[in-house]
């Protein structure tokens, strides 16, 4: 299927199911679960706010592209498209959960975020300089050497904090989040720092 139909699908299939299964749900559902803790919302907020988040993913990337023409198209769509299927599937994490069903949740978040790092990691390395995806600091936009040094970096160091998640997960689910948001954070940092670093150098 062309990409660009998948993407104008899925947010119609995530909105679809949410109407689908709203009358059978209790009024506040799960959405978030944080060391232990967990986050209700009203069922309709619940439900439809990633159906939402969709498409606006899906008219921003429309909008770019008519802008920026067919740069980096194949690499954003990819992207987006890995976006909106991680949405999707938290969406029925969530209608799971909220029918009964019982989910290792420290677990599956692992799971979730370190493999979205490692296909978002990936093509990195081979991105064009754009708005959307990659390593867009003030430095990479103004000097194509530097973006394409600091997204080789980026896309490197993506992928192996995908795996460090993934191997975490089964040796500490626990405390999955806190490693979650230190790991992605530090490559954040690294990735930045060096962007500014190497534009020194060259510019």
């Amino acid at each position: 299927m062309n990409a660009k139909v998948l993407q104008v699908i899925l947010p119609f299939v995530a909105l679809i199911i949410g109407l689908l299964v709203y009358p059978s749900l209790p009024g506040n559902i799960p959405v978030n679960w944080i060391q232990g803790e967990v986050l209700l919302l009203d069922k309709i907020y619940g439900l439809f706010l990633i159906p939402a988040f969709m498409f606006v993913m899906l008219v921003t990337r429309l909008v770019y592209q008519s802008k920026k023409g067919k740069q980096n198209r194949k690499l954003l769509d990819y992207g987006h498209t890995i976006g909106l299927f991680t949405l999707l599937t938290m969406q029925l994490f969530v209608i799971a959960v909220s029918t009964g069903l019982n989910f290792e949740v420290n677990v599956l978040n692992g799971l979730i975020v370190g493999l979205v790092c490692i296909l978002l990691g990936n093509p990195m390395p081979k991105l064009k300089p754009n708005g959307l995806y990659g390593v867009r600091t003030p430095w990479t936009l103004k000097d194509e050497r530097v973006w394409r040094k600091s997204n080789r970096l980026g896309g490197h160091l993506l992928v192996l904090s995908g795996i460090i998640i993934i191997s975490m997960t089964f040796v500490l689910p626990e405390l999955i989040i806190a490693i979650i948001l230190t790991v992605i954070l530090t490559v954040l940092l690294i990735a930045v720092t060096y962007s500014y670093v190497i534009y020194k150098r060259i510019v």
